[in-house]
């Protein structure tokens, strides 16, 4: 699933509180069709490196006794994937102004969601997080589901031209070609590692997030990219 993502400035006359929440409402209604996402745009949103993902105690999950309930697992250890796939779970963002409330909520929108900003972790912008908007600000991203990093290829923040934009640098990114079942069946795709709990409990554990992994070489084609 990919959706292209304009949310009005917070405090413009075109704003909504629940703009968040409205895009959340359409991941859950359209998370059966499949469980790869991609969210490229102008969110507004400035979220600094603040964490986007949640790394659960283990010991409250004992007590909630909801340890070894699959679908849970499968949410709260999601973050386990960035690792596999050699992605830093720390971002990086050159924006060190005030996070407003947008970036809350996007943020939260991530967490709820076990979605991954691809700024400042990926590609050209790994350990960058350049600035998308008027030299200042970080307001354009990538965000997607963790089983796609394998599949992107190429993450850049090209520098701000006046002839595509008024104020925003334009996102490129380039995806492996997918086979139609990759990301909707994993037990049957031979290029996405499988995530079950046992591999959780015990060597996921001690996976250093600098570890190599080597996938199948799929064929390139070039994302199209936005501008603000």
């Amino acid at each position: 699933m990919f959706g292209c993502i304009y949310v009005p400035p917070e405090n413009s006359r075109y704003s909504s509180k629940d703009a968040f929440d409205e895009i959340e409402t359409e991941l859950i209604t359209l998370k059966d069709q499949s469980t790869a996402t991609a969210l490229l745009g102008d969110f507004n949103a400035r979220s600094g490196s603040l964490c986007d993902y949640i790394i659960p105690d283990d010991e409250l999950s004992k007590i909630l006794n909801y340890d070894g309930i699959d679908e849970i697992d499968r949410c709260l250890y999601d973050y386990h994937n960035l690792c596999l796939y050699n992605v830093p779970l720390q971002r990086s963002s050159e924006d060190k102004g005030r996070i407003n409330v947008y970036g809350n909520k996007l943020l939260q929108l991530c967490k709820n969601n076990c979605l991954y900003i691809a700024n400042g972790r990926i590609g050209n912008d790994k350990n960058m997080g350049k600035v998308t908007s008027k030299e200042t600000s970080l307001v354009d991203y990538l965000i997607v589901s963790g089983d796609l990093f394998p599949y992107i290829t190429e993450f850049e923040v090209i520098d701000f031209d006046s002839l595509l934009s008024d104020f925003h640098c334009r996102l490129q990114f380039n995806l492996s070609e997918m086979l139609p079942d990759d990301l909707l069946d994993k037990n049957n795709s031979p290029n996405v590692p499988i995530v079950t709990k046992e591999i959780k409990r015990s060597r996921l554990a001690h996976i250093p997030c600098d570890e190599t992994i080597i996938f199948n070489k799929l064929p390139e084609q070039s994302a199209p990219s936005a501008v603000g």
